[in-house]
């Protein structure tokens, strides 16, 4: 079974080359990469952590993207993973 969830990334304040990672429907389930290409793999495997230890998961029904706030400094995708 596949699941997918909205994740935010957002470029870190400090340090431009890094981005912070965000799951709005899952909270703490956070990460952050260096670059977006990481930031994308730690989020994948963030996500199927939370997953796997969530017990209720089925619970946290995942937003549509369009129904969050989109900003010139955020990027919002979905992550999925196979659970």
């Amino acid at each position: 079974m596949i699941v997918k969830y909205p994740a935010i990334y957002e470029i870190d304040e400090k340090n431009n080359d890094y981005f912070n990672v965000s799951f709005p429907d899952l909270i703490g389930c956070l990460t952050f990469g260096k670059g977006l290409l990481e930031a994308r793999n730690n989020a994948k495997t963030a996500l199927s952590l939370q997953i796997k230890t969530e017990n209720d998961y089925k619970n946290h029904m995942p937003s549509k993207i369009e129904d969050l706030k989109n900003s010139p400094y955020l990027q919002i995708e979905y992550v999925e993973v196979e659970i």
